[in-house]
């Protein structure tokens, strides 16, 4: 039996079951709004945020996504995270979606070319508005998302296409604005590949050290081209590809150990089908640090200090991301409380010290700790913990147990 349940805290170790508010909708965001002045036009969001449960935990922050071309991308986006969040190979996330109102206006960082068979005059007269766009988000969005909305200072922009594009510029001329960048099957060909020549003609500066690109590359290429003749090509209709394989290339040259780089060219996606396996790969790329491996002997072998192990690994993380990132408090309660009921004593104690040491302003880590002591009979300790869980929190299930332990003269 003990087996079962070892196979069990493995399958689930950071995966809490928490129950969701009574209601037959699944909901996995909410729409917001604000005005800007920089845009002179309302804007609205799609938000999404990690569930946090019962108000019984310390608050959680959590990194953010921006994501251009919202509504196309925001449910796959989400979904995505949470999915791997869940398996402890990137963080929790908040998903910033932004719909368009005037997507070439905004997504375009110079005016376009109407020479270019693909642009027609009026698409290139309301184009280049982009730096614009980006002194919004810096300005009024960025601001209006961090007091409203538990964010801290991970910051990531994604976006496709057009919105790849100025991903780009800001990645190349604003780099401060996130910490990471996806760009996806951007537009580099865009004014005459003013974009592409000023990355290659230019040194990466200070500004860039240590910041986060991912580049993903559609196939685009007419039927039965290759690649090598789609290079030797000088038309407009391999411009999109050549600029991309051109622009990769110099990053992996240029990139040096200042900048965590990573490209793909995926042969069987299209531009429209590459967003999603793009998203993920980049995902996994830049979270490379965060998984965590664990097993059996963790909790069979009385040797290891498990909740050590957890403290190193998120240290880890808190230093790969440049910002404190704690063994969430819920999972490990969850996992203490596995460990109690598989009789591993040694582990669970290990598991909810640690817990309340991280978050020692959680009365649950408090009451958690104290059911160890009572299951070790230390009633001292476990009226300690009860009685510090109470000063937290007097609605506490500790007022219960403390009552019980003195009734029966512990």
């Amino acid at each position: 039996m003990k087996n079962i349940f070892l196979l069990l805290i493995l399958g689930n170790i950071f995966q809490l079951a928490i129950a969701q508010a009574p209601s037959n909708d699944i909901v996995i965001g909410h729409k917001d709004s604000l005005y800007s002045d920089v845009l002179q036009e309302a804007r609205q969001i799609w938000v999404h945020v990690p569930f946090q449960g019962q108000d019984l935990y310390e608050k959680k922050t959590y990194p953010v996504v921006y994501l251009l071309d919202g509504p196309a991308h925001f449910s796959a986006v989400v979904s995505m995270i949470e999915n791997l969040s869940s398996n402890l190979l990137c963080p929790e996330m908040i998903v910033v979606g932004i719909p368009n109102t005037n997507r070439t206006r905004d997504l375009t960082p110079r005016k376009g070319d109407d020479s270019h068979p693909f642009v027609s005059p009026e698409m290139a007269e309301i184009s280049g508005g982009g730096e614009n766009f980006l002194r919004f988000m810096k300005e009024e969005l960025k601001p209006y998302v961090e007091a409203n909305y538990p964010v801290n200072s991970f910051e990531m922009l994604i976006g496709h296409s057009f919105g790849g594009l100025l991903a780009m510029y800001a990645f190349k001329h604003q780099p401060d604005l996130f910490n990471a960048y996806i760009s996806i099957d951007p537009s580099m060909w865009w004014s005459q590949e003013t974009l592409l020549k000023e990355i290659k003609e230019a040194s990466w500066t200070s500004e860039h050290q240590g910041k986060m690109l991912y580049l993903g590359i559609a196939n685009t290429l007419t039927e039965g081209m290759t690649v090598e003749a789609a290079l030797k090509d000088n038309t407009p209709m391999t411009g999109h590809f050549r600029a991309l394989m051109q622009l990769h290339d110099h990053m992996l040259s240029s990139k040096g150990d200042m900048i965590k780089y990573e490209g793909k060219y995926y042969e069987k996606d299209d531009h429209g089908s590459v967003p999603f396996i793009t998203e993920y790969d980049a995902l996994r790329s830049f979270f490379d640090f965060y998984k965590l491996v664990m097993g059996p002997q963790d909790f069979i072998n009385p040797a290891i200090d498990i909740a050590a192990k957890l403290q190193r690994h998120f240290e880890v993380i808190s230093k790969e991301m440049g910002l404190t990132i704690l063994p969430d408090e819920s999972s490990v309660n969850q996992m203490g409380y596995q460990a109690l009921e598989m009789n591993f004593l040694p582990k669970a104690q290990q598991l909810f010290e640690m817990n309340t040491k991280n978050y020692p302003n959680s009365f649950n880590t408090h009451d958690s700790l104290g059911d160890y002591y009572m299951a070790v009979k230390d009633w001292g300790k476990a009226k300690q913990c009860f009685k510090k869980a109470l000063s937290l929190n007097p609605d506490s299930p500790s007022k219960q147990k403390l009552e019980e332990i003195e009734k029966q003269g512990n």
